[in-house]
C-alpha cells in the first residue's frame, strides 16, 4: 500500500547531509500511487512507484535564518518512474484532519556551494523572508527550480511537517493513524477534471437541493441548509485528498471519483456533526 504508519514511524528531528538514499534511521521505503487522465479524460489510479520517506529533517539556512524542519520524499530516477515533472501528493487518514499538501519533485543542485547559498538567500528576501519573519522561508524556497539541500543524483519532493506528527501518541488510536502518497504529473488538470465531471457536478447539485442522505443507517442526516455554503470547499478538500490514492487494500481498485465521493460524504456528514457538538465519526460507505 502507498501508506505509512504515523506515530509507529516518526522519529525524532536530527541533521541529515546527503548520502545513500534511504541510509539513515529516518528513512522508511514507500511507494507513491500515480494518478494520471486517461486518454478519455477520466481520471484514474496507475501503479504503486518507490520512493523514500525522510521525516521531519532539520534543513540549515545561510546567514542568521533559524534552521526549517520538512519531511522530504525522494526519488531515484535509475530504479523509479518518477520524474522531475512529476509532484507528491501527501494526506493523512483519517481523512476528516483535512491535511493535504503537494509539492513538485526537484532536481538536486550541483553547482558551487557558495552560489548555492546566494540563490537561496536571493529567493529568501525577494518573498520577504527575514530573521525576525522566518514563517514563509519554506514557501519561497518551493519556488526555486531545483532543491537547495539535495546535491545527490535523487529528486526531491518537501513539505512542511504534517500536523500529526507533533501530536502526542493517543492512548488509542480508532482508526490507525497514516499518510498516503500519489504522485501526478498534472494535479491541476486532475483537479480541474474531477471538478468538472457529471457525478462531481451531480453531488453538488443534491447538496443544494438537500436532497443528499448521508451517514451510517441508524444515524441518517439529510444535509442541512448551513452546510450548502461549505459544500464547493469540501470537494475540493475530497479531490485533493483522492488524488493521493487509497488508504486501505479494500479500497485497491476503486474509481478515483469513487473515493472523491466517499470523502466528499464523510466530509459532508462529519461537518454536520460538528456543527451539532459530536466529534468525527469513523469512516462510512454507501
Amino acid at each position: 500500500m502507498a501508506s505509512i504508519a504515523i506515530y509507529d514511524e516518526v522519529h525524532d528531528a536530527a541533521r541529515h547531509d546527503s548520502g545513500p538514499i534511504g541510509s539513515t534511521d529516518q528513512a522508511a521505503q514507500i511507494t507513491a500511487r500515480r494518478v494520471r487522465i486517461s486518454n478519455t479524460g477520466v481520471v484514474e489510479f496507475g501503479v504503486e512507484e518507490p520512493a523514500v520517506l525522510y521525516r521531519e529533517i532539520v534543513r540549515y539556512l545561510p546567514d542568521d535564518f533559524a534552521p526549517i524542519a520538512r519531511f522530504e520524499v525522494k526519488a531515484d530516477p535509475r530504479v523509479s518512474p518518477i520524474r522531475s515533472e512529476d509532484s507528491l501528493v501527501m494526506t493523512e487518514v483519517p481523512y476528516h484532519n483535512a491535511w493535504e499538501v503537494h509539492s513538485r519533485f526537484k532536481r538536486s543542485w550541483h553547482g558551487d556551494k557558495d552560489l548555492r547559498a546566494e540563490q537561496i538567500s536571493r529567493v529568501l528576501s525577494e518573498h520577504g523572508v527575514s530573521v525576525s519573519n522566518p514563517a514563509r522561508a519554506q514557501v519561497a524556497l518551493s519556488s526555486l527550480t531545483f532543491d537547495p539541500f539535495e546535491t545527490g543524483r535523487y529528486l526531491t519532493a518537501a513539505v512542511p511537517v504534517p500536523s500529526a506528527s507533533l501530536a502526542p501518541k493517543p492512548r488509542s488510536v480508532g482508526e490507525r493513524a497514516r499518510w498516503v502518497f500519489g504522485v501526478c504529473s498534472d494535479v491541476e488538470a486532475c483537479r480541474a477534471a474531477l471538478l468538472a465531471c457529471d457525478r462531481s457536478r451531480r453531488l453538488l447539485e443534491l447538496t443544494e437541493s438537500q436532497q443528499l442522505e448521508l451517514g451510517p443507517p441508524a444515524h441518517r442526516k439529510r444535509v442541512s441548509a448551513a452546510v450548502k455554503t461549505e459544500a464547493h470547499q469540501i470537494m475540493m478538500l475530497a479531490i485533493r485528498q483522492a488524488l493521493a490514492g487509497p488508504a486501505d487494500e479494500a479500497d485497491d481498485g476503486v474509481p478515483v471519483m469513487k473515493l472523491v465521493e466517499w470523502l466528499y460524504k464523510n466530509h459532508l456528514y462529519n461537518w454536520m456533526r460538528r456543527q451539532d457538538g459530536e466529534p468525527p465519526t469513523t469512516p462510512w460507505r454507501d
